[in-house]
């Protein structure tokens, strides 16, 4: 069934009140203003779209299932239609109730044109459809505007329900409390209002009222219309837009999967949407490594370069201690007498402050009383301007609400004008075609007329007898009636004259009581809000405390917040910078791993292992074969065949990157490897000092070394590389190289470098290249650093946890803040209503009391001269009931029951006459009146069409005049707008001056008050500096004394060295101007660049491990790199020596060590901005890295639960689908007897893709679609699935207009007896022209029409089938009385008796007794056996 849309409310028009009716109605909105916007759904969905960027979808809230209103078996409670009350709503004049209705079936039947599809259409107009699914273009044409009745300004619905639980007997029990009503009331201007339980309600409240209980005013299963039934079945399978309904959308909205579609649609948007950006991400993180590793050049250069600057920086830090120690102690010396002063000084300045801020105590004091003085005075000011403009906005308000209804009147007067004119034009067609009428039907008037004229003398002689006996009867019943009110109006005039006289008093002594009530009422009420006032103002203060309390604990709460923020910060980045370095350990050792476990497994077998672990070496030449060969780590491997593989296995898992040595390559050494060799002074090649388990190897380690000699010490070296004629590389056993070319490693002094200030930060290096041979396992670096990362995690998570924990607290004090805040004003607004009430209170128990004692005097007054006439009525009451009354009693009774026999006779009589009245005439007569009807309804609407076109101007000038009189009005409102306004401005200026001054002595106060506090804490300050002055004074004169024996001690030391030395060295150093130099971003280069293959002795391990301690130390790793930054920084962590540590210096030694490594030094110049260009690309990969992890981490959560929801929304609508297909193919087969039905997924992978498919095969026929059926084949078939769908989830009522018109004799039995017989668990309300259906209805609501009026009658079949039986018996009774002749005699005038016959004596009494009225016996009593005698024979 395709959905309807429904009218909605304002939440701005909700009444709260009776009282305010009438302005309410004046503000409902018009039916055409809320109608619902048919393409809202689809602008939903693309807002939706638009906003997905900004929607938090991971955390959205999914509808849960919706449950069942009733148990399928019918054993809960369930909803029913009770009756429908409906007052002048189309056809319906005047107020009808249709019903009760049954708890099951009820059919409604009537003629065609009679209102039974207006039963429908008053369900339609209370469940919000708007007037055009009415069959009305307008919410007025609802209202009922038969001839006469056209003045009627409003029509109103009211459904009754209530709750019902069904009883084993078929009846039911109604639960408690459950009823209630649903009302909507109609107008003229095109408004409505909704009703529940008979207060305003707004109509989504009601919609959902109603869908709690049952009724889905969304998807109307409940309401099938007439012509609708067949479309169920013709569904598509699915919607081919967002606006239609197809069989999957119709199943969906049934089984509650639907709710799952929009929250997936936003889903796989968001997902696409993600995948585009990660597209986009992935392709400028390619272009950003790209760049990075052109930009790895001079790097490495200059990264050996800044560690050697730094061995040469502890060196001159060590010579320049020495001296340094002399100064540093005398400098102590310098301080302690410069302290000493001080403080004698301070001492004399504290004493004078202290006086000093007693007077500025004083005068703080002084202005911060005047300050608040002005501050309260401000205050008060300000709550007398605000009340004021207060009021100006509440006469704004109402002026402006004038203006608008003046505007809307002006309106109405204009559309009227427009209306008038078009009267002429409009009336004019509209007489003519009266006028064509009357000419009509004169012609069939006169006919007729004729033909009634013969019939009606025909009548006359035919019913002649019948009359006369009627006249007889009715005279004699005149006479009797007039006996019995003759009788009884004696006693009636006496009691009337008591009563009048007793309501009179009565109504006095009421007003008496209510004056009471009321001044009771107004006490109580009194004593009540006294009683709040005191509540309210026992709160106030606690509700102020309380707010002060809170806000010193956010503030409290706020300042830890923040510590804790910085804490979580500091803990993330240490946890971020152990984690990137326990990766990078484990990636290098996992690469190792994966490729033996390649060899193990025989995916690669030749692969032999790191070149390192594969040989051995004495431990006195570690150093020297560590320093100089890098290929220790190179992957040896058989052939190139086997590094391409292995390669490949690399980059397809991502595991790093590796060197590979080929040993088919490295056949050509071997004759190279195996010639003797001669060496100078008998020098070892490093090769021949290597011992392997496997020659094959060999090659591998004379590629890497070649023929590199060792010596003792760097001059060894370099005579025997240098010294014979042909030249070797020599490799001292500290790791020093020679080269062939006679440079040295870190050789060459730059003039220019003591002007370079490169500052260097390491960030974490490997250890030393010692150790890379002779070890047959490495060393695992990063077990030791597990546990703290682990720590730290832990760390990380209990802080955030906290971090949360607390800011939940400060959003539930902020929340309790709000509340306290909104609490504090509603009691001062409480507070001051009710000051305003208390003193209305007393002025209205003052006015009471006044009329309550004037009341008491007037009721006095009365009881007492109204007491006696009271008496003598009463007293006239009793005589009459006692005794004149007596003497008729038994008269009265049997002239009441004579009358009643003889009016049961003349009723009988007229029925026959009009019997032969409705034979002979009636035919006749029922033409001539349709006709005289016609011409009445011509002439009324000539004439009312006259009226309108003679009153047509009049009208235009009454609605002109009353325009320009709104016009007039309005201007007037706006000038009184524009007044109010301008006292509005005026107030705020005042105001905002005001609010200023207040402003700046609140902050006047707040100074002075914190500089009070200040002072007093300072005075206290003081006193403490005072005495910490006096005891510091005696510490230094003793530290003093001290310190000039260390110096005595030091001047001795520095004598005996070489001063010479000393002044030239520190000519051009001094201590303060040595620093470290570190590199920002270092630890984030990559692995090559850090460790690079540099020559280091002992000199450099200090500056190595300073380095690493650095680093271990800071806090920050990640820098944003910009224009203006420094990439170097200078340290200032050189090590600090104790006097015992410059004792041992070898002055000596340290020289020889600055000398060795000058000589490494490079003659190239460092090029920082090398370095620069490198960091900014590293920092870019980086960023955009860090980029794509999110976007990915992102897109599959998003996909996860995506899927998440997709199984759910299948697996919920897979298993309704099961169900309902299985009571539809049972279903089908019963109703069709033998037929068969199924629906159908079109696809069987994916049900929403293409829909489902409703497949029948009607019985004995083959299977076809659905627009292939019959239209009883499609009525059949949407009745099954809408039996089956009330089987899967039971819907309590339905309400179906004719849906058996295309059905047969028999297909509308069967489905009459279905819903006769297994659906007791709903109730079904159905309107049906067929019998078969109708008759099986458990009850049936008649509908009629006359006079252009709707009727409604109810019918219990069940009840007349009793009484029909009951008349049966009646009847078979008499018929065996009339089987026997009756016997009998009576007495008659003569007093003689005669034989009782068919022309009976005393029937002939009777009509004796009648003529002669009765006068043969004086107290009539004869005369009323007579009567009941004759009453008696013509009933038998």
């Amino acid at each position: 069934m395709a959905r309807i849309k429904r009218e909605g409310k304002s939440a701005s028009t909700i009444t709260k009140t009776s009282k305010k009716n009438d302005e309410d109605e004046k503000t409902h909105k018009k039916d055409d203003e809320n109608l619902a916007d048919s393409s809202s759904e689809e602008d939903l969905r693309a807002e939706i779209r638009d906003n997905l960027d900004d929607e938090d979808l991971l955390n959205m809230e999914i509808p849960a299932m919706p449950e069942l209103v009733m148990a399928t078996n019918g054993s809960s409670e369930r909803l029913m239609i009770f009756s429908i009350e409906v007052e002048n709503f189309k056809s319906y004049y005047g107020k009808q109730v249709l019903g009760p209705f049954h708890h099951n079936f009820s059919a409604i039947i009537g003629p065609n044109g009679s209102g039974k599809s207006n039963v429908i259409d008053s369900l339609l107009f209370v469940f919000g459809y708007r007037a055009s699914k009415i069959r009305s273009k307008k919410i007025s044409v609802l209202i009922h505007s038969s001839a006469g009745r056209e003045n009627i300004t409003s029509c109103a619905v009211a459904v009754n329900f209530q709750k019902i639980i069904d009883l084993e007997d078929g009846s039911y029990q109604v639960v408690p409390g459950s009823q209630f009503t649903v009302a909507r009331i109609a107008y003229k201007d095109n408004s409505s209002k909704y009703m529940y339980n008979g207060k305003n309600m707004q109509f989504k409240d009601i919609a959902r009222l109603l869908r709690d209980v049952g009724i889905d005013l969304i998807h109307n299963r409940f309401l099938i219309l007439q012509g609708e039934v067949e479309q169920i079945a013709l569904m598509k399978p699915k919607a081919l837009n967002e606006n239609d309904d197809g069989m999957l959308e119709y199943l969906e909205d049934i089984i509650g999967s639907s709710r799952l579609k929009l929250p997936i649609e936003k889903l796989q948007r968001k997902i696409e949407l993600l995948q585009e950006e990660r597209s986009g991400q992935l392709n400028r993180l390619k272009h950003a490594e790209k760049e990075k590793t052109e930009a790895e050049g001079p790097i490495q250069h200059l990264i050996n370069e800044m560690r050697i600057d730094n061995g040469l920086t502890l060196l001159r830090n060590r010579l320049m201690s020495v001296q340094n120690e002399l100064n540093i102690e005398q400098e102590k010396k310098d301080s302690i007498t410069t302290e000493l002063e001080r403080l004698k000084t301070r001492q004399q300045e504290v004493l004078s402050l202290q006086n000093i801020r007693n007077e500025e105590h004083n005068r703080l004091r002084s202005e911060f009383e005047t300050a608040q003085k002005i501050y309260e005075r401000c205050k008060s000011d300000i709550d007398s301007l605000k009340q004021a403009q207060s009021k100006k906005k509440a006469d704004l308000l109402r002026l402006r609400e004038k203006q608008e209804s003046v505007k809307k009147d002006i309106s109405k007067e204009i559309k009227k004008i427009e209306e008038y004119e078009c009267v002429p034009e409009k009336s004019g067609t509209k007489i003519a075609e009266y006028q064509a009428i009357l000419d009509d039907v004169e012609e069939i008037i006169s006919q007729k007329k004729a033909l009634v004229d013969e019939k009606l003398g025909e009548l006359e002689r035919d019913t002649m007898d019948l009359k006369h006996e009627k006249k007889m009867l009715e005279e004699e019943l005149g006479k009797l009636s007039l006996d019995e009110d003759d009788a009884i109006s004696k006693l009636t005039l006496a009691q009337e004259e008591f009563q009048l006289l007793r309501s009179e008093e009565a109504k006095e002594r009421k007003r008496l009581v209510e004056l009471r009530e009321a001044y009771d009422n107004a006490i109580n009420s009194l004593k009540t809000k006294k009683s709040e006032v005191s509540k309210i103002s026992e709160i106030l203060p606690k509700v102020e405390e309380e707010l002060m309390k809170i806000g010193n604990v956010i503030d409290s709460k706020r300042t830890e917040e923040n510590k804790l923020i910085e804490q979580v910060r500091i803990c993330r980045i240490k946890f971020q910078q152990k984690s990137q370095k326990s990766e990078s350990y484990r990636s290098q050792n996992s690469m190792m791993k994966r490729l033996m476990a390649a060899k193990s497994s025989g995916h690669i077998p030749g692969i032999f292992g790191r070149l390192g672990d594969l040989g051995a070496i004495d431990e006195k030449y570690d150093v020297a074969i560590s320093s100089t060969c890098g290929a220790l780590d190179f992957v040896v491997v058989d052939t190139v065949e086997t590094a391409k593989q292995c390669v490949d296995l690399l980059r397809r898992e991502n595991l790093g990157i590796a060197s590979f040595l080929a040993l088919n390559k490295q056949e050509k050494l071997l004759p190279y490897m195996t010639k003797p060799k001669h060496t100078p002074e008998n020098a070892p090649r490093l090769f021949d000092l290597i011992h392997v388990s496997d020659p094959k190897i060999l090659p591998a380690f004379y590629y890497a070394l070649r023929d590199t000699l060792v010596a003792d010490d760097i001059v060894a070296a370099t005579r025997i590389g240098m010294g014979g004629k042909e030249r070797y590389r020599v490799v001292t056993l500290k790791g020093e190289v020679v080269e062939t070319s006679g440079t040295m490693t870190g050789g060459g002094r730059s003039e220019k470098r003591y002007k370079i200030y490169i500052y260097l930060l390491y960030s974490i290096f490997k250890p030393l290249y010692l150790g890379r041979i002779g070890r047959s396992v490495l060393i695992d670096t990063t077990k030791d650093s597990v546990n703290e990362i682990n720590d730290l995690r832990k760390e990380l998570e209990d802080k955030e946890k906290n971090l949360c924990n607390l800011r939940e607290d400060i959003q539930k004090l902020d929340v309790r803040i709000t509340t306290l805040e909104t609490d504090y004003e509603r009691l001062k607004r409480n507070e001051h209503s009710l000051v305003n009430d208390i003193a209305s209170l007393e002025e209205k128990i003052h006015n009471i009391e006044k009329l309550l004692n004037e009341q008491q005097k007037k009721t006095d007054s009365i009881v007492a001269s109204g007491q006696a006439a009271i008496e003598t009525a009463q007293s006239n009451v009793a005589k009459l009931e006692k005794g004149e009354l007596t003497s008729f009693k038994y008269f009265r009774d049997k002239a009441v029951e004579a009358a009643d026999q003889v009016r049961e006779c003349v009723a009988r009589i007229s029925k026959e006459i009009q019997e032969v009245y409705d034979r002979i005439v009636g035919p006749y007569q029922k033409e001539l009146e349709s006709a005289e009807t016609k011409k009445e309804n011509a002439s009324k609407g000539i004439t009312k069409e006259q009226s309108a076109l003679n009153n047509a101007q009049r009208n235009i000038n009454k609605a002109k005049s009353r325009r320009n009189d709104l016009e007039a009005d309005l201007i007037e409102i706006e000038n009184s707008l524009k007044d109010i306004q301008e006292s509005i401005e005026s107030y705020l200026t005042n105001l905002e001056q005001l609010e200023k001054i207040k402003v700046q002595q609140k902050v006047q106060m707040d100074t002075n008050e914190q500089c009070m506090k200040e002072a007093i804490g300072k005075n206290n300050e003081l006193d403490i500096e005072e005495m910490d002055l006096q005891k510091n004074i005696a510490d230094l004169s003793r530290s003093l004394v001290e310190q000039e024996k260390i110096i005595q001690n030091l001047l001795v030391k520095v004598e005996n060295t070489e001063s010479k030395f000393f002044h030239n060295f520190l000519f051009f150093f001094q201590i303060s101007s040595l620093h470290l130099k570190y590199v920002k971003c270092l630890d984030r280069l990559p692995e090559n660049l850090r460790t690079v293959d540099d020559c280091y002795d002992a000199s450099l391990k200090e500056a190595l491990l300073l380095e690493q301690q650095y680093f271990n130390d800071i806090k920050e790793k990640r820098y944003i790199v910009d224009s203006d930054d420094e990439l170097v920084v200078r340290v200032d962590n050189l090590p600090i020596f104790t006097q015992g540590e410059v004792d041992l210096f070898d002055v000596q030694e340290i020289k020889f060590n600055l000398a060795n490594l000058e000589k490494q030094k490079h003659a190239k110049i460092i090029n920082i901005n090398d370095l620069q260009e490198y960091v900014k690309k590293l920092s870019r990969y980086d960023r955009e890295l860090e980029a794509l992890s999110a976007i990915s981490q992102k897109r599959d959560k998003h996909r996860q639960f995506c899927e998440k929801l997709r199984k759910q929304r299948m697996n919920e609508f897979m298993d309704g689908f099961t169900r309902i297909g299985v009571a539809l193919k049972e279903l089908y087969q019963m109703i069709t007897l033998g037929g068969d039905a199924s629906l159908d997924l079109v696809d069987s992978l994916d049900p929403f893709s293409e829909g489902v498919s409703f497949g029948v095969r009607p019985p004995k026929k083959s299977w076809k679609q659905i627009t292939n059926l019959s239209g009883g084949e499609k009525t059949l078939s949407s009745l099954a699935l809408v039996f089956a769908l009330h089987h899967y989830r039971p819907t309590p009522l339905y309400i179906m207009d004719e849906i058996d018109a295309a059905l047969d004799f028999r297909n509308v039995s069967i489905i009459g007896h279905y819903v006769k017989d297994r659906t007791k668990n709903a109730q079904f309300i159905i309107i049906s022209l067929r019998n078969n259906m109708f008759e099986l209805g458990d009850r049936l609501i008649g509908i009629f029409k006359t006079y252009d009026c709707t009727k409604t009658v109810t019918i219990d079949p069940a009840l007349v089938h009793k009484k029909v039986k009951m008349f049966g018996m009646m009847c078979l009774a008499k018929t065996r009385l009339q089987d026997v002749t009756p016997e009998g005699e009576e007495k008659g005038n003569n007093g003689n008796k005669k034989k009782d016959s068919k022309s009976s004596d005393g029937y002939q009494d009777s009509k004796n007794s009648f003529a002669t009225g009765g006068e043969q016996n004086s107290d009539g009593s004869k005369e009323i056996e007579g009567i009941m005698r004759c009453v008696k024979r013509i009933k038998l």
